[in-house]
């Protein structure tokens, strides 16, 4: 991918638009914190070959967004995201075989506070 050098000359620039590229830089920088706090399970894997790298970064970003779409859906609820994310991790879905049977067992019970975000998030368990 090439990057356009100069795409807008200094005198050109509005302050509006300078303003809203700058506003463009804090989100991505926002992305990749969120990648270093929320989505550490994800690194630090290191890879050497091209296709794994840019595998590697599809998860990561596809985890991003997940992320992101969950925080943004839940932001009236005014939990921080890392609580958002760890309640959502305590919701066990277990299966497994017994006697040639596969069991499926899905909480019945949730905490209030799950359901409240299992709510927001319009998800449904069944």
């Amino acid at each position: 991918m090439l990057c356009r050098k100069n795409e807008h000359p200094k005198e050109s620039i509005s302050a509006q638009l300078a303003h809203g590229r700058y506003k463009d830089l804090a989100k991505v920088e926002f992305a990749f914190r969120t990648l270093k706090t929320t989505v550490k399970e994800l690194r630090p894997i290191y890879v050497r070959k091209e296709k794994r790298t840019r595998g590697h970064v599809l998860v990561a970003m596809l985890a991003y967004m997940i992320v992101k779409y969950i925080t943004d859906e839940c932001v009236e609820l005014n939990y921080t995201r890392k609580f958002i994310i760890d309640s959502l991790d305590k919701i066990q879905y277990l299966q497994y075989n017994y006697e040639g049977k596969i069991i499926q067992i899905i909480p019945q019970t949730l905490l209030p506070h799950q359901t409240v975000i299992i709510n927001k998030l319009k998800l449904n368990l069944k």
